[in-house]
């Protein structure tokens, strides 16, 4: 049962992302739970790689359980790449490709480098940094 809950909280945050990436949230007022909101790269960028307009950093705050929507949240730390193409496709490129202890955020210098334009030719790549992992909080 556990199981059906974090796919179903997993596929919120897609859609929740899908839909609201583009809608700009300000850090100083707390949005609704499962809402992406911009904030500063918790990392250093590659050189070359402009926070805002190659790369969007923000937070989508979780709820620890899925059924106690009111209890204790967790902040996740998310990236979003833009696509390349002027009207790219609505759904993103998902990513969570961390091993054990690794940040998923990591790899934003392999999606920004020359040669990997391929990855977001057509849609956004969305990072994401699970629970547990270096920047999320707790």
């Amino acid at each position: 049962m556990k199981s059906n809950h974090k796919m179903t909280l997993f596929l919120v945050i897609i859609l929740t992302l899908t839909i609201s990436c583009t809608e700009k949230q300000q850090v100083e007022e707390k949005p609704p739970l499962g809402t992406f909101y911009e904030a500063p790269c918790p990392l250093e960028l590659p050189e070359g790689v402009e926070e805002g307009k190659d790369v969007h950093c923000g937070y989508v705050d979780v709820p620890e359980f899925h059924a106690e929507p009111e209890g204790r949240s967790f902040r996740i730390p998310i990236a979003v790449i833009p696509a390349l193409a002027e009207t790219p496709a609505t759904d993103p490129l998902v990513v969570a490709p961390s091993g054990p202890g690794d940040s998923t955020l990591n790899i934003i210098a392999d999606i920004t480098a020359p040669g990997a334009e391929v990855l977001r030719q057509q849609r956004d790549v969305v990072l994401i940094e699970f629970r547990g992992l270096p920047r999320s909080e707790p």
